[in-house]
């Protein structure tokens, strides 16, 4: 994929972070994935009460093979907000050593 069809992602996603929390982009992709294909979030931390304050989702955009992150915070007095700036990522594996 191109710097342009990711910047027409991009400009395709500049939208109100609530839009995100409320569901628009969160389950239901169809108006957005007729312009960019298929929508796949495949992961998302935090955002909701007891969660922490910092949060972020990852969108798969199946067709370009890419991934965008957006970055936000939760506030219990208004709920999650996300960036509108997000920024591409790229799945990484990682082996850990934990002691238990």
């Amino acid at each position: 994929m191109n710097f342009a069809e990711i910047e027409k992602i991009m400009d395709e996603l500049s939208i109100d972070g609530n839009d995100m929390d409320n569901g628009r982009y969160s389950d239901n992709y169809e108006e957005l994935e007729e312009k960019t294909g298929k929508i796949e979030l495949v992961d998302e931390h935090g955002g909701g009460e007891g969660e922490g304050e910092e949060c972020h989702r990852v969108f798969h955009f199946v067709d370009h093979d890419v991934y965008i992150r957006f970055d936000g915070w939760y506030a219990s007095g208004d709920g999650t907000h996300y960036d509108n700036a997000g920024y591409e990522v790229r799945p990484q594996e990682k082996t850990i050593t934990v002691y238990e």
